[in-house]
């Protein structure tokens, strides 16, 4: 402050002000243009690496899907036709499958052992791709193979329902990464064997490679263990394991923690974006590496043309203040030199005003000033003269008046003595009206309380009969009630009745449907081929009937409990009337209790309206006696206080003049110094 202060030029204050703000503002806006530009890139760019993400996800889980398709098939059609078709059609069936998905390697029917047949202890038909032929194997069904100790047999065995997928796999002898996917069978008899179809990832390292983020962004797929699948890097896929990596460990524990999500990762002194999720089907890992600087380049160019923009408006800021400054700095010039004749006591100088803006309005309002200033010291010399005069016949009236003050205050003291005597008496009086007002004031309250009590008996009186009535309405809306509620059960017994009647026909149905069910699947059988779908149609149907089957039977048993709990319920309401009743006799006896209470209260209501009325003609006759004294008192105080009033006044008063002649005195050598003073000014 004592810098900016030391400043004698109004150029430099200015620049030392608007700089520093000019500096701010572009600042600022350049901050939140570069803020908000970057949070708004952020933004397309999750939404482009979202899109991208979605996109490879959706393509994968629909070739996943469509492989599971296979498996489920060639379950379907054992289920229907279990061990009624031979293994040379089971053959057919697995070639047409295989050939069904471009990227199903193989697919195998797996029973367990002697489930197909006593004399064959394996059944595993296997179907598999090689180049553009279709072939067919059963070098699986052997002890040294023993397929039923498989981890893919015992994953398939392990789970009820849906399939299970193992981890991914290289085969040295077809150059190809692969992932079998495993489905048990399960049919009424049990556990029956696995279907397993072998899936080529050939395609979807081939989509994951293809991704393209910038010049160096890309993507890689890993499994649940971390080992890369695909990678833009071949030397990596099923070779390296994530946590292997010093620089990507951070982001191998992100994934691990969280389906899905964003974590920053330093790789080789580059710094990404790792997008991620997880692929519901398998549980492996989608991650998309997406480069900053690339990205955030246009951010960075937009840093530097704000730079620019702020170093231009600081210039040309500099430039308006130093021309504005430069003029404002000559018109003060000018007003300053007016003002040191005005200080030497001049006032016939005035300012030449130039210009309409506020330095102009501040010259005529000096030129004004200066005006003013020279009527006010003509009017003072011209009072300055008269106010001596005065003085002077001040000072002979004043004494005049102090001597006759003296006479008036001796005879007001005489008329003091008699009025304080007066005074004392009428005092006396009044405290012992004032007693007796206190002791009637008192009966009063007393009575009050009688009556605030009476009125609040009477309120809990209505308020009694009011509830009392209500708890009749009550009583008697809950007896209509029950009885509502008795027939109620009743009829809930007939129709828990007609429901088990009607239970009793779904189960027959059922039964019939059940049969039907499976005279279609015979036929289909029959069928062969052609009547293959209708077979599945025929399980289902079976199922359907079961599970009606099973409804009835727990409709049948609710029904049973249902009935019980009606028997219970009447007999509970039988006895819920009587207490009802009971309740009604005892309503009735209360209401009589009440009306007798009621004619006691209104006795003492009349005693209690004799008694106010005697209380306020004792208290009417109370006030006026005590109004009639105070006034007494009040005007015996008043006398003797005005006179002692005026007596200090008249005292005040003598005092007041001899300090007027004191005052005039003064007055009269400060007018003949003002008249020294005025002398000086030229006007």
């Amino acid at each position: 402050m004592g810098f900016y202060n030391k400043r004698k030029s109004i150029r430099t204050k200015m620049l030392l002000v608007f700089l520093p703000i000019l500096l701010v503002a572009t600042g600022a806006i350049a901050a939140v243009s570069v803020t908000d530009a970057k949070s708004a890139l952020e933004k397309q760019i999750e939404e482009r690496v979202g899109k991208e993400l979605t996109a490879i996800y959706e393509s994968i889980e629909h070739e996943f899907t469509a492989h599971e398709k296979v498996a489920e098939a060639v379950a379907s059609v054992y289920r229907a036709k279990g061990n009624t078709l031979e293994k040379s059609d089971y053959k057919v069936m697995l070639e047409e499958l295989v050939t069904m998905n471009q990227n199903t390697l193989g697919s195998g029917l797996w029973l367990e052992p002697n489930k197909f047949s006593p004399e064959d202890y394996y059944f595993g038909p296997y179907v598999y791709r090689d180049g553009d032929s279709i072939l067919y194997t059963e070098d699986y069904e052997t002890e040294e193979y023993d397929y039923p100790s498989t981890d893919w047999y015992l994953a398939g065995k392990a789970i009820k329902e849906d399939s299970v997928w193992t981890s991914p796999y290289f085969d040295e002898t077809t150059g190809i990464t692969m992932i079998t996917t495993s489905l048990p069978i399960i049919s009424s008899g049990g556990f029956q064997g696995v279907v397993t179809a072998d899936y080529d990832l050939s395609t979807i390292q081939g989509r994951i490679g293809e991704v393209q983020l910038g010049e160096t962004g890309y993507a890689f797929l890993l499994d649940q263990e971390g080992l890369y699948i695909a990678h833009e890097d071949e030397e990596k896929v099923m070779k390296v394991n994530i946590t292997e990596e010093e620089e990507m460990k951070g982001l191998a524990v992100k994934i691990s923690e969280a389906p899905y999500g964003k974590a920053p990762v330093t790789l080789n002194g580059k710094d990404f974006d790792a997008y991620y999720l997880t692929l519901a089907s398998t549980g492996w890992k989608l991650v998309v590496m997406a480069p900053i600087d690339e990205l955030y380049s246009a951010v960075d160019a937009m840093v530097l043309k704000g730079a620019i923009v702020a170093f231009a408006v600081l210039l040309l800021g500099s430039l308006l203040i130093s021309l504005y400054s430069a003029s404002l700095t000559k018109g003060i010039k000018g007003f300053v030199h007016n003002l040191s004749f005005l200080a030497e006591g001049d006032f016939t100088k005035p300012v030449e005003v130039k210009t309409k803006d506020e330095l102009g309005q501040m010259g005529e309002s000096y030129n004004q000033v200066l005006k003013d200033l020279r009527t006010m010291v003509e009017q003072v010399s011209g009072n300055a003269e008269e106010m001596a005069e005065l003085t002077e016949l001040l000072a002979r009236t004043s004494g005049e008046a102090s001597h006759v003050s003296d006479e008036v205050a001796k005879t007001i003291e005489e008329i003091a003595k008699g009025a304080s005597d007066q005074a004392l008496d009428t005092e006396v009086t009044a405290e012992k009206v004032y007693d007796m007002g206190k002791l009637m004031e008192e009966d009063e309250k007393e009575l009050r309380n009688l009556n605030t009590a009476a009125m609040a008996i009477e309120k809990e009186k209505v308020e009694g009969f009011e509830t009392l009535k209500k708890l009749v309405e009550k009583t008697e809306e809950s007896s209509r009630a029950t009885e509502e509620i008795h027939q109620s059960i009743l009829k809930n017994n007939l129709s828990a009745e007609k429901i088990d009647k009607a239970s009793s026909m779904i189960q027959n149905i059922s039964d019939q449907t059940n049969l039907l069910a499976l005279n279609a699947a015979i036929e289909a059988a029959r069928a062969g081929e052609a009547g293959r779908g209708f077979s599945v149609v025929a399980e289902e149907i079976r199922k359907l009937a079961e599970q009606s089957g099973t409804f009835s039977s727990d409709i049948k048993n609710d029904i049973k409990e249902l009935k019980e709990n009606s028997i219970t319920a009447v007999k509970v309401m039988e006895k819920v009337v009587e207490i009802i009743s009971d309740q009604e006799s005892s309503v009735h006896t209360t209401e009589e209790k009440f009306e007798s209470i009621a004619s006691s209260i209104d006795d003492i209501r009349k005693v209690l309206r004799l008694l106010n009325g005697s209380s306020l003609k004792m208290n009417e006759n109370k006030e006026k006696i005590i109004e009639l004294t105070q006034n007494l008192s009040a005007i015996s105080e008043e006398n003797a206080a005005g006179t002692e009033e005026a007596s200090a006044a008249i005292e005040e008063q003598a005092a007041t003049i001899n300090e007027i002649a004191a005052s005039g005195e003064k007055l009269q050598l400060i007018s003949n110094r003002l008249k020294e003073l005025i002398e000086k000014f030229k006007i």
